[in-house]
């Protein structure tokens, strides 16, 4: 597998009219769903596998305000493949979301997501995420 994360607009519309994806989604057609948030100037990080022309992981986040005027960044979306490479995905989508908080100088990262996945939710503990309520929440 030959990954590369592709954040630049251009490369994203060109990444994504070309190439397939393995997507695991919630949506009846999730590339759709990802170019409509281009369209809506979200952030948005995809990892393209060079070797299969493939998509297989993405992620979609906004810079927001909470109630008490915190900057922080909202995790829209989350999209990996499940299995052996599950880690090396989600790994490189967190660290790019990071970037993304420090860069924009947030004070809270937030992932508003009910999962059962006891896999995802000790990835996201291992990152230092504290799961309350529906929402996976890390203070920077």
């Amino acid at each position: 597998m030959q990954l590369k994360t592709i954040i630049s607009r251009s490369d994203i519309g060109k990444y994504y009219k070309n190439a397939q994806h393995r997507l695991d989604f919630k949506h009846q057609n999730p590339i759709e769903d990802i170019y409509e948030k281009i369209q809506k100037n979200y952030h948005i990080a995809l990892i393209f596998d060079e070797s299969g022309n493939e998509i297989i992981g993405a992620i979609v986040c906004k810079i927001d305000n909470d109630f008490f005027s915190k900057k922080l960044c909202s995790i829209i979306d989350f999209y990996g493949l499940d299995g052996d490479s599950y880690l090396t995905i989600a790994n490189l989508l967190i660290d790019w979301i990071m970037q993304i908080s420090q860069q924009y100088l947030c004070q809270k990262i937030v992932f508003e997501s009910f999962t059962k996945n006891k896999n995802e939710q000790k990835f996201f503990s291992s990152k230092k995420f504290i799961l309350e309520k529906f929402m996976f929440v890390k203070d920077l």
